[in-house]
């Protein structure tokens, strides 16, 4: 798939077309593109992301002499993915365009990286980028003072682009493709660039036990919200107190919770749910990302009472082979539940997870396990699958059903399993 952008200038005065310049991400293994979440080479541009600023280097030279441009384009992106250099608007030559080829370079850069004009508050691009012979940036960086902040001296530390390419142009060529390696992606997950998002996140909270309707205002004022990622702990995940943003109330009818987060969010985000009840645990219910830049993130929560999970490990214990101790939380625990789409609990239908795992179902009145797949209580349970895990309903002529989770330490990880369409259709 190719991104376009079209420059109406003809060079010299040949009956050349306009020159349309079109860019693409490389399908080769050279500098390949790979997806922040999945894993996979990307296909398209709104695939790779930039959690923060964004700012592309365009630059229309004569290959003989590419410190003399014809067109010098240096611009914050609106999106936070490689798409948004499609929404750049190129300007016209500095100066008249000789009938002759031309190299087209094109550089992406963290903003933080780069230096600022002073004058315009605009950001400053490096002149003298270096390509290799493929065509892409050249990784390497140069010994340089980083204390240097300068730009118009000749130690200033310039970056590597991060994503970039190039491409020539011949009179007559009806477009000019650059494709675009992505030579040091890490640079969008530096700590410092990942700090400066900034996402609006709200939040409401429903009840586990009255699925679909928010919490009252009464539950509400025992509960702390907060909102964050589990992080690999060992061979586990864990959510602790510096993975969390607290997010204060926001609306009272019904209880809704909002505010900035800066906390970087990348493949998930949770919102933790702790109640003021003595004893009680919290819980987490978790969505998956599809990248992980965003201006405004809703994350829905649910809230177990510490009665149903009272009721819940007391079932555990008594299911468990009597040489096994005494089942905790130490290394969380799923509560899950399938629902129809008005929220009722679905029985007789089995849940898949993408990785290996064992799922229990409770009973209608939740005192034991029943085997074959739901009851009518709609619940199910594991205790070893872990954080980052799909989970998918079999057995209905509905659509599946999706949702995400799995465990993290010393909290309960609820997973709502809700049909979109009646059961029936």
């Amino acid at each position: 798939m190719r991104w376009m952008f079209v420059l109406a200038f003809a060079a010299g005065c040949g009956n050349s077309p306009p020159f349309a310049l079109r860019f693409r991400l490389t399908q080769g293994k050279t500098e390949a593109c790979i997806t922040q979440a999945g894993g996979v080479q990307a296909t398209t541009c709104d695939q790779i992301t930039m959690p923060c600023e964004a700012v592309v280097s365009i630059r229309i030279v004569p290959p003989g002499d590419p410190t003399v441009p014809y067109i010098s384009l240096c611009k914050t992106l609106s999106r936070r993915d490689v798409c948004g250099i499609a929404g750049v608007t190129l300007p016209q030559p500095a100066s008249p365009v000789p009938e002759q080829r031309l190299l087209v370079q094109m550089a992406v850069y963290p903003r933080f990286k780069l230096p600022t004009d002073m004058a315009t508050g605009d950001p400053l691009c490096p002149a003298n980028v270096a390509y290799a012979a493929d065509g892409f940036p050249v990784t390497q960086d140069l010994p340089c003072d980083n204390t240097v902040t300068d730009p118009d001296l000749a130690d200033f530390c310039w970056p590597t682009p991060a994503i970039g390419g190039t491409a020539y142009y011949t009179p007559g060529d009806p477009e000019t493709i650059v494709d675009l390696g992505c030579s040091n992606l890490d640079a969008f997950m530096d700590p410092i660039c990942v700090s400066k998002q900034d996402t609006i996140v709200t939040a409401s909270v429903s009840d586990f036990d009255t699925p679909g309707f928010s919490v009252s205002q009464g539950v509400a004022d025992l509960l702390s919200i907060s909102v964050g990622e589990p992080k690999p702990l060992a061979s586990a995940f864990a959510l602790n107190v510096a993975d969390v943003v607290p997010l204060p109330r926001f609306g009272i009818v019904p209880p809704s919770w909002s505010g900035h987060v800066s906390l970087p969010l990348v493949q998930s985000a949770c919102l933790e749910i702790k109640d003021e009840t003595p004893q009680s645990t919290s819980t987490i219910a978790c969505r998956k990302l599809q990248s992980p830049m965003h201006d405004t993130l809703d994350v829905p929560g649910v809230r177990l009472s510490k009665q149903s999970l009272d009721q819940i490990i007391k079932t555990i214990n008594t299911e468990q082979a009597t040489t096994l101790p005494p089942f905790t939380l130490d290394k969380g625990l799923v509560v899950g539940i399938v629902l129809d789409n008005l929220g009722n609990p679905v029985a007789n239908n089995v849940v898949v997870t993408d990785v290996p795992g064992t799922i229990e179902y409770l009973s209608a009145d939740r005192t034991h396990f029943v085997t074959g797949g739901t009851s009518s209580s709609g619940i199910f349970l594991s205790k070893d699958i872990p954080y980052g895990t799909n989970f998918t309903t079999v057995g209905s002529a509905a659509a599946t059903a999706t949702g995400f989770g799995g465990l993290v330490n010393n909290k309960v990880s609820i997973v709502q399993l809700q049909f979109s369409l009646p059961i029936g259709n």
